[in-house]
């Protein structure tokens, strides 16, 4: 079938196109199909993609656009799996690494697991049914539950206390030149690689998006804050401005205001430049969080990458992740 969303969500080679039998959530907002076929539609096809290596940022773009997964009140929940966070959110991505309240996340795994093409479930008294299918994948190959029917929400989610662990030793407000740039990076490489060294995987990760967003916290300090791109050139991550950046790819479209250079593959080139370190890029992009900035004031951006290996179909391979942050020069 014709991909409606190739043009807003570039495929990378070698994903499978969505199959000519898709259920769309257009069909069940207009009752012509049940949340359940919708569910399971979305979970053979994510199945497929599953199996290779570069699709993550892939993912996220068809949940989180309008389209065959996402439709009026209609959009997909992936929640992790034992530990219940969110994982993805059709609509709300910056919800994406909190944690479920777990009377609501006890309710979703028994439907989950009522057979092997999930149940139904009633979140909250008076409202619509939803559904629930278990044996989706997470990017790093665990186990999660995918969700439909359910508008999760803020008031959904536990209020976690702040780990001392997550105070880096430069903070976002440190940072005033290119020394201190570059130590708060490092720093956030460090506590991305964490969770996998202390046996909390990817689920540690999720966490520290919550973290790492989190606007009276060390690691966001005006337009100062940290960014996460694969090799895509999706965003993953983005501190400031995630409705606006994530999921998105912004590589051919934002550019130098002074001289028009495509400002991504920059940093994606400064982040590979050297496989023992990253490095800086300066070009002159408007600061969002100053009306009265100047578009000629030059920032400089420092950049990363990460590479470690993750499960890819039946084989474990290498993902690149370019990891970086930015400050305006006075």
């Amino acid at each position: 079938m014709l991909d409606p969303l190739q043009e807003v969500c570039p495929r990378p080679t070698g994903l499978p196109t969505p199959p000519a039998n898709l259920v769309t959530a257009a069909q069940v907002e207009k009752g012509d199909a049940t949340l359940k076929e919708f569910v399971l539609s979305y979970r053979q096809y994510e199945a497929s993609l599953r199996k290779h290596l570069k699709s993550f940022g892939y993912i996220g773009c068809i949940l989180t656009h309008e389209g065959p997964w996402n439709s009026g009140s209609t959009y997909l929940v992936s929640l992790t799996r034992p530990g219940g966070r969110v994982d993805m959110h059709g609509q709300e991505v910056v919800l994406s690494g909190g944690r479920l309240d777990p009377v609501i996340w006890e309710k979703i795994q028994v439907a989950a697991s009522s057979s092997s093409d999930g149940g139904p479930f009633m979140a909250e008294a008076g409202t619509a049914a939803s559904y629930a299918v278990g044996e989706a994948i997470t990017p790093t190959g665990g186990p999660a539950i995918l969700v439909a029917g359910f508008d999760l929400q803020e008031a959904h989610l536990v209020q976690e206390d702040p780990d001392p662990d997550d105070m880096p030793a430069v903070t976002a407000s440190d940072v005033v030149d290119r020394d201190t740039l570059k130590a708060f990076v490092d720093g956030a490489l460090r506590h991305v690689i964490r969770p996998f060294m202390t046996g909390e995987g990817y689920e540690g990760v999720l966490r520290l998006k919550r973290v790492f967003r989190d606007p009276n916290g060390p690691w966001i300090h005006g337009s100062v804050y940290l960014f996460v791109i694969d090799e895509n050139g999706y965003v993953l991550f983005h501190g400031a401005f995630p409705e606006k950046y994530e999921f998105q790819t912004p590589t051919d479209t934002l550019r130098d205001a002074v001289t028009g250079e495509l400002i991504l593959p920059k940093i994606i080139e400064a982040a590979l430049r050297d496989p023992d370190t990253g490095d800086f890029v300066e070009y002159h992009f408007d600061d969002p969080n100053d009306d009265s900035d100047s578009a000629e004031i030059p920032k400089t951006t420092y950049a990363d990458a990460l590479i470690g290996p993750v499960p890819a179909g039946d084989v474990v391979a290498t993902v690149t992740l370019i990891v970086g942050a930015g400050f305006y020069r006075e």
